[in-house]
């Protein structure tokens, strides 16, 4: 998705060398076919390769029967070492209306990509779907509660990419609290507190 995206940009650099500007429209539809394929080649991939490697791929539910002893299925795998790296779920916060609203795993299977979309939260993940969305045409704002974005990175890091947001127009609301979101004639709107003061964003 970043790949695509960064062609957003790649289409306007021929303007600098003479050439027309480029006229383009992103096909989120075709896209999310061909994502999906090379998503399910890259799993095939990798479970060749544990095959190969000779890693026995268990799947189920599981239970710890002691410090060193797993049931998978009811059948039991003992280990000197266990690593638990299951992965995680994106958690919505506790706002009023928050029902409305939808996760980044729910973004991916979306029909249509929205005109307009307000990201809340500053990690790596909302920074990165913010800089994919502007880059297939979308107006993104993007919020934290706390820091501006990337919140625990290094200070220069956090100032460069704030930078190339604002370069490439994506808002970006620092220490600003979203308390209530509800659905209007014109879209969802997100009553916000903080730097921003109290103030309405319409989305």
């Amino acid at each position: 998705m970043v790949y695509a995206a960064d062609y957003a940009a790649t289409l306007q650099e021929p303007v600098d060398y003479g050439w027309g500007k480029c006229s383009s429209h992103f096909h989120w539809q075709q896209f999310r076919v061909k994502r999906d394929q090379e998503l399910e080649r890259l799993r095939q991939v990798q479970q060749q390769m544990l095959q190969q490697a000779g890693v026995q791929l268990l799947k189920g539910h599981t239970q710890f029967l002691d410090a060193h002893t797993l049931s998978v299925a009811g059948q039991k795998y003992t280990a000197d070492k266990i690593l638990i790296a299951v992965g995680g779920k994106p958690i919505k916060p506790n706002i009023p209306g928050i029902e409305q609203t939808i996760t980044s795993d729910q973004l991916l299977n979306l029909e249509q990509l929205p005109e307009r979309i307000v990201i809340i939260g500053g990690g790596y993940i909302g920074v990165e779907f913010a800089s994919i969305l502007k880059g297939f045409g979308c107006d993104v704002t993007l919020m934290n509660r706390e820091a501006c974005i990337l919140e625990g990175f290094d200070d220069d890091l956090q100032n460069a990419a704030r930078e190339g947001f604002m370069q490439r127009g994506i808002q970006s609301l620092c220490n600003t609290t979203a308390n209530e979101i509800k659905q209007t004639s014109e879209g969802l709107g997100l009553h916000l507190t903080g730097s921003v003061q109290k103030r309405s964003l319409q989305m």
